[in-house]
């Protein structure tokens, strides 16, 4: 079997395996905010407009609000209206597996000419695979995955062919023949009209963003972040403070300015989608961030639960950004043969570290930003010993490819008869949604009119399998301005136990919908390696329950496996 016949069956053979990888994991998956996410875009689509105004909440009834997803929800809606829950999930699993495909071809085509690193590609989409799969489903957060893989490759062709034209600028200030001057003043100006076309692509780029989810502010720094960086590398080369270092991709003044222009058009852009100038509307809001410790996802990588994959790979990324300036600085010393330093992809991937450790959220995109470093770090520093190269594999070459070729095929159809299919997702995960308790308060009309308070993490459940029903809570504005702080910390108020009696009181709450605490069980690795104490962490109380089975005041009309319900007598 020809070498390239080969390696083509593998990639397909492997990017099936993502596929039907991905689909599992999203059927054993459901975001807490499917419901909102399909409930407002039901919304959208009857309206014919964003939604302005908030009916889902009592707290916040009436107020305005900026929904950063109505593109992704209305189509997301269309899709499980028109075709089922299946659509989505291969929709979202699409986005994904592109991802991947994409990431691949830019790698090979960009930076491994020689191919002599093809499987770190591999080895690190797989790692990068089972890391980010706890983020991975039928989630929105996926577009701006997409959207930064994108953005990084525009940034990628814009500072190389920049590059190229400024390094034969200066070459051509050394040649003294007219006729190679105009030679070369012809050549660096077809470069230039061709790197000039694809940040027009950056507009629309953001314009789409900005109206899929609010990730398009990360691409946002992104942009100005690459103009920090590189007029940082001018001023390094122009006060000779590093002169041991001779920057990849050095750009000119002239170029950076150029996209500084494209970077602030990319942001008026943004102003022209449907909430103008409201779309930043949510900034200030973000000054308070209590909802960094207390919602799960924003958590720091290191707290419960523990994603083993997550820590390695942050590991792994953070190995290779010290090892490159650690191997850089050992040249400083032969001024004469300056060594290359590429400062973006070190800057890049060390700013998406720095986020993946202060939360689990943005993990997944230190896997897109970091990936280029990593492999061209790997694929340059491992290499077989060329004793090794030289001997003839071809037999065992074919043994090797035979097994790969049936091992895959395998996987591909244990994984595929794995998956479990279901059309109703809101009647499928009740091990941890309220399901029976939401029917039995939906059949017992005297409680339709009482004010509810509901955990946060079941409101986006609630507004779609209930949807007359007003809940304090949902995920889609925590943090925003409630009572003097953010609405999530006035929900918190009703867990401490000398106010539970006050808040449940002060909004009339008479129905409480609970869930049953469960005691967490440590894996091995927080158990014996972070050294947690499971007693400790199940330890804590839960006041507002001790408050309701306590009060003479209250009464338990229902409780199953998952939740109970009290009325206020």
């Amino acid at each position: 079997m020809p070498k390239n016949r080969f390696t083509k069956i593998i990639c397909i053979l492997f990017y099936i395996f993502v596929f039907v990888f991905l689909l599992k994991n999203s059927y054993n998956y459901l975001d807490p905010d499917l419901g909102w996410h399909l409930k407002v875009g039901e919304q959208i689509l009857a309206e014919k407009q964003v939604p302005d105004i908030n009916y889902y909440n009592y707290t916040l009834k009436g107020e305005k609000w900026v929904d950063h997803e109505w593109l992704s929800n209305a189509a997301m809606f269309w899709l499980y209206n028109n075709f089922g829950y299946l659509s989505l999930n291969l929709l979202f699993a699409f986005i994904l597996l592109l991802v991947l495909i994409i990431q691949n071809a830019f790698m090979q085509k960009c930076f491994l000419k020689e191919k002599k690193g093809a499987v770190f590609i591999f080895i690190f989409q797989i790692l990068g695979l089972f890391a980010i799969a706890p983020h991975s489903g039928v989630r929105v957060q996926e577009i701006t995955l997409l959207s930064l893989l994108l953005l990084l490759i525009i940034i990628y062709f814009y500072e190389k062919n920049s590059s190229l034209a400024f390094q034969q600028a200066n070459s051509a200030k050394h040649e003294s023949a007219v006729n190679s001057q105009r030679s070369s003043r012809r050549d660096i100006r077809k470069i230039q009209d061709k790197n000039y076309k694809i940040l027009f692509w950056l507009p629309p780029l953001f314009y789409f963003w900005a109206c899929a989810h609010a990730g398009f502010l990360i691409g946002l720094f992104v942009l100005f972040f690459w103009i920090a960086v590189k007029i940082v590398e001018l001023i390094i080369e122009k006060y000779k403070l590093l002169n041991y270092y001779n920057f990849d991709n050095q750009l000119s003044l002239k170029h950076i300015k150029i996209f500084s222009f494209f970077a602030v058009l990319s942001v008026l852009t943004t102003l022209f989608t449907p909430y103008g100038l409201r779309l930043y509307s949510f900034l200030s809001d973000y000054k308070n961030t209590y909802y960094l410790t207390h919602i799960q996802e924003w958590l720091p990588i290191n707290y419960l639960p523990v994603m083993l994959w997550q820590l390695l790979y942050s590991a792994i990324a953070a190995t290779a950004i010290i090892l490159l300036i650690i191997f850089s600085f050992n040249g400083r010393k032969t001024i004469e043969k300056r060594r290359k330093i590429n400062l973006w992809q070190i800057a890049i991937s060390l700013l998406f570290l720095l986020l993946a450790f202060k939360s689990k959220r943005h993990f997944p995109l230190l896997f897109i930003a970091s990936f280029p470093m990593m492999i061209v770090f790997f694929s340059n520093s491992l290499s077989l010993p060329k004793q090794i190269l030289k001997q003839n594999w071809s037999k065992p070459l074919i043994l090797i490819k035979s097994y790969l070729i049936i091992g895959l095929l395998i996987i591909i159809f244990i994984t595929s008869t794995n998956i479990n299919f279901f059309t109703d997702p809101f009647s499928s995960f009740c091990s941890r949604f309220p399901c029976q308790a939401t029917e039995f308060l939906k059949e017992n009309k005297r409680y339709h009119n009482l004010n509810i308070f509901n955990l946060y993490g079941w409101g986006g459940y609630l507004i779609w399998v209930w949807p007359e029903k007003q809940l304090f809570i949902d995920g889609r504005l925590p943090i925003a301005e409630f009572a003097g702080h953010t609405l999530f910390e006035e929900y918190h108020e009703f867990f401490k136990e000398e106010k539970v009696k006050v808040k449940l009181d002060q909004y009339d709450i008479k129905l409480v919908l609970l869930k049953i605490d469960k005691p967490y069980k440590l894996n091995w690795f927080e158990k014996y390696v972070l050294q947690l104490n499971e007693e400790k962490i199940n330890s804590q109380e839960n006041h507002l329950k001790n408050y309701l089975e306590d009060s003479r005041d209250w009464q338990e009309v229902y409780s199953d496996k998952i939740s109970k319900v009290y009325v206020k007598k």
